[in-house]
């Protein structure tokens, strides 16, 4: 199960900047980078000084409360027009993460780091894998090391089209690579790309996108696919626009049932943990506002099934299994992806 320490922690001779964000620096990083500013998403960047001033000092840059602080603000409220604003702002987040983490996916190199030795084992061992992350870059790793991976089950793909040794990702939170075409829905005519990105940006959060029809309208891109998909290719006109498909942080107020393939992940994921021999926690924070995942981990991973968390601070893991597996079979914990990675390649 990777987390986003995994991505953080996939390189560490990378400086901070050229690597995955943890989840509190997101804005800090998106600023740096150049992707987050008061002109281009400006409910999003205004709100955050609002929510600031109405939480302890520590939960500042804790975007999960700030996003859920955000949908409840967009609930509670009675005036037409700041209600508008706030639903704005949460469907900001969409872009402004598919950005930041497009720009990590496609400045990904296969030199000698984890998620690549991860991707090679595949060839000795088999893993199955459970990602809360966005960005692509394990991946990368696999496709640049020939080998396939695949997003749904394997009932759902074509006989024929999927090859046997292809590792299951379920994608539980969405992933950059996926796309839905919403055009031919949603016509809005010759537009500008400032003028789609608030306008498309107000209707993502609270809107469902489900049918048979949305199926067809969905795009899953290889990675060298990314490279020539930046925001601007998103946004083309009002008759020619795609979203993301993921689950910014909204606490327990993600939408798990806005899009279909969000239906098939968890089904793969609810596969891959009951057959599962071992869990491997890797930067992954287990946060009690993951309500879905934390009941995936607690109902369908076997009492029995050993667990190795990967984490510099592996006792906080342990105390938030405790409460939904009732004795859990704790393996050997490393402090970081680099220490597991070497551990495994010792094994040999």
């Amino acid at each position: 199960m990777l987390g986003a320490g995994a991505s953080y922690g996939y390189d560490e001779r990378l400086e901070e900047i050229e690597r995955p964000p943890l989840t509190r620096d997101v804005f800090k990083n998106a600023e740096k980078l150049g992707f987050f500013s008061k002109t281009k998403y400006p409910e999003l960047y205004r709100y955050r000084e609002d929510y600031a001033k109405s939480v302890q000092k520590e939960d500042r840059e804790d975007i999960e409360r700030y996003m859920e602080w955000l949908v409840n603000k967009f609930e509670t409220d009675t005036n037409g027009q700041t209600k508008t604003r706030y639903q704005l702002a949460i469907g900001q987040m969409w872009f402004l993460l598919y950005e930041l983490m497009r720009y990590y996916s496609i400045t990904y190199t296969p030199t000698d780091n984890n998620y690549h030795a991860l991707a090679l084992r595949n060839k000795k061992e088999t893993f199955r894998v459970i990602s809360l992350n966005y960005d692509i870059l394990l991946e990368s790793a696999i496709w640049r090391t020939g080998g396939s991976c695949h997003y749904v089950p394997r009932g759902v793909i074509s006989n024929g089209l999927l090859p046997e040794n292809a590792i299951p990702i379920a994608k539980v939170h969405g992933s950059i690579n996926w796309l839905i075409q919403l055009g031919n829905l949603f016509s809005y005519g010759q537009r500008s790309f400032e003028w789609m990105l608030q306008q498309v940006a107000q209707m993502i959060f609270s809107n469902t996108f489900q049918g048979p029809s949305s199926q067809d309208l969905m795009q899953i891109l290889r990675p060298d696919q990314l490279v020539s998909t930046d925001v601007r290719q998103l946004l083309r006109s009002g008759d020619d626009y795609r979203i993301p498909m993921i689950l910014p942080p909204l606490g327990n107020r993600k939408d798990y049932d806005q899009f279909s393939i969000y239906t098939q992940a968890w089904t793969l994921a609810n596969d891959l943990m009951k057959d599962a021999s071992e869990l491997v926690i890797i930067g992954c924070k287990l946060r009690p506002q993951d309500t879905k995942l934390m009941e995936l981990v607690g109902s369908k991973l076997a009492d029995d099934t050993r667990i190795t968390i990967v984490s510099p601070h592996p006792d906080e893991i342990t105390k938030k299994l405790e409460p939904i597996i009732e004795k859990p079979n704790l393996g050997q914990p490393f402090l970081s992806f680099t220490e597991y990675m070497n551990f495994l390649e010792s094994q040999k």
